[in-house]
């Protein structure tokens, strides 16, 4: 959120425009991540911190990506695999050059 009017620019901080009950409950679970060095979010918590944001703020990404991983999982019914991009990369068959546009 901006703090400006006129010549003046103040510092910007955080809005607290989003559902209070979702903010509440990803609290916790994105200290938990990032504590037990979770792949993807403590790199993204670690990569905010070096970029100068303030631990909040880093906290409040990795919230955001925790609720964007569970909104396909719930939807699909599936379970979290921590090593799930790794095993993609594997088989995905990206040796070869494809077409995305093909005329066959």
């Amino acid at each position: 959120m901006e703090n400006q009017s006129g010549n003046h620019n103040g510092r910007t901080k955080m809005s607290k425009k989003g559902n209070a009950h979702i903010r509440w409950a990803m609290h916790l679970p994105a200290f938990g991540v990032v504590r037990y060095q979770e792949g993807p979010f403590k790199a993204l918590y670690e990569r905010l911190i070096a970029k100068g944001k303030t631990k909040m703020q880093a906290y409040v990404a990795v919230q955001r990506k925790l609720l964007i991983l569970i909104w396909p999982l719930w939807k699909k019914d599936q379970e979290y695999d921590p090593l799930y991009h790794i095993k993609h990369l594997e088989c995905s068959g990206n040796d070869e050059s494809k077409s995305f546009f093909s005329l066959l």
